[in-house]
């Protein structure tokens, strides 16, 4: 039992010597979806001298302090780094205090707490998710040949240096810690099953603002006109109808809507993109999918739009339905589903537990218009929106977009598979999506 007497108890309450005990921590904060490749940037800004430091390859005795130049010293000091690491940490517990428990200094990282970036208060996180839509609008008389000219003037990314055409993409174009095959292959699975949506008509009922905000509504300058522009979608289900099926007795495309045998079986191929790209059936009408656009000189294949069969305004998500008579075509697109879906699936089991400290996001679009481009990145912010049947949510993200990419699928490594379509870009240099998890409105 250790005992104190009162004038050494004295001496502790009285010696002020804690003030040397008080001052700024030293672990390294990188910025939100900073990479391993921008740590030499902190060590050429840094404030505080380097001399003081011997790469430790280079140590000998002659860096020690006169009266311990001594090969017993040398050899423990480089033990004790043969034993020592890097601790690199990817995510802030929701439990860090405020305060440090005896000096009340602040606590290093209470601010950046994970519970920060999953707030439920629509006004918390709401600037993020503001700014512009990313939908392509082309010029009235511009065309499709017209659209190379929008990538070459393109203001966000000039150079699209974080852009990859998808036949380029390797292991090599995703970060350090997720150089996998499989990782890989399902982004080739998402590049498959994207497409680039044209839609050459605005809807005279588009509003002139976002619902319940003062944000001017995507293409309402330019409603009940005939102008091309450009989105990015995804095909998510591909059904066969027969007659009868669904009350419909024959196909509904305008191939079939005039003569007189029109076809009694027809394909259907749903495709999710954003409800600013495609907003409503007069849209629909006047759209077209272009699947496998991987490079300029591709083939073209294009399937038509008949109507919206889903859409959530507040979610900017929206179910787009084309009509086709091509059973090869569907058939292959359902092989491409499975496929997709069992990655998706493998990769969710791996990282589910990790999704929040990961965070690696990949998007497939077509920016411009032109053909598909990957881009790799992290996601910084989640919003939480409160509905009946549950929560749906919203993101922030580091991986490049121009216009031409909104609608293109949002995926979160290790998350569910809610759809969040890329919606815009905000103020602050981020992208930010569209809601997944919102209960669609069906048609």
């Amino acid at each position: 039992m250790s005992v104190t007497s009162s004038s050494e108890q004295s001496e502790i309450e009285n010696d002020d010597s804690s003030i040397d005990y008080i001052g700024t921590h030293e672990v390294l904060e990188c910025q939100e979806g900073e990479l391993e490749a921008g740590l030499d940037v902190h060590t050429q800004k840094c404030n505080k001298p380097h001399d003081g430091f011997i790469p430790i390859q280079d140590l000998s005795t002659q860096h020690f302090p006169p009266g311990y130049h001594n090969d017993d010293l040398l050899e423990f000091t480089k033990t004790l780094a043969e034993l020592t690491v890097k601790i690199d940490v990817k995510f802030i517990s929701n439990d860090r205090p405020k305060l440090t428990p005896i000096t009340r200094e602040p606590y290093p990282f209470y601010h950046a707490r994970a519970d920060l970036n999953t707030m439920t208060s629509e006004e918390d996180l709401s600037i993020h998710f503001k700014g512009a839509h990313e939908v392509l609008e082309c010029l009235e008389g511009q065309g499709e040949v017209d659209l190379h000219t929008h990538w070459a003037n393109c203001r966000k990314n000039p150079d699209h240096k974080h852009f990859i055409p998808v036949n380029n993409l390797s292991l090599e174009y995703f970060p350090p810690d997720y150089r996998e095959n499989d990782i890989y292959d399902f982004t080739k699975a998402i590049s498959d099953l994207t497409v680039r949506i044209a839609i050459t008509f605005a809807s005279p009922d588009r509003p002139e603002f976002v619902q319940d905000t003062d944000e001017p509504y995507p293409c309402y300058q330019i409603r009940d006109k005939h102008v091309l522009r450009t989105g990015t979608g995804k095909v998510c289900r591909v059904t066969k109808h027969t007659e009868g099926m669904d009350g419909h007795n024959t196909c509904p495309c305008p191939e079939c809507k005039h003569p007189n045998t029109p076809s009694k079986i027809w394909w259907e191929v749903v495709v999710l993109t954003a409800s600013h790209v495609v907003y409503d059936d007069s849209e629909a009408r006047q759209s077209s999918c272009r699947l496998w656009f991987d490079e300029e000189n591709c083939p073209i294949v294009n399937i038509h739009g008949w109507k919206v069969v889903g859409f959530h305004t507040v979610g900017d998500v929206c179910e787009l339905s084309c009509t086709t008579h091509d059973e090869e075509l569907c058939c292959k697109l359902q092989e491409m589903l499975l496929r997709e879906n069992g990655l998706f699936q493998k990769l969710s089991d791996k990282y589910k537990c990790r999704k929040d400290v990961d965070k690696l996001t990949i998007i497939v679009s077509h920016p411009h218009g032109c053909s598909k481009q990957v881009s790799i990145g992290f996601w910084v912010h989640r919003q939480v929106y409160q509905q009946l049947m549950g929560k749906a949510t919203s993101y922030t993200y580091t991986a490049s977009t121009c216009p031409g990419s909104s609608g293109a699928m949002v995926y979160r490594l290790g998350y569910s598979w809610p759809a969040h379509p890329h919606s815009g870009a905000n103020s602050g240099g981020l992208n930010y999506s569209g809601s997944g998890g919102w209960d669609f409105n069906r048609l």
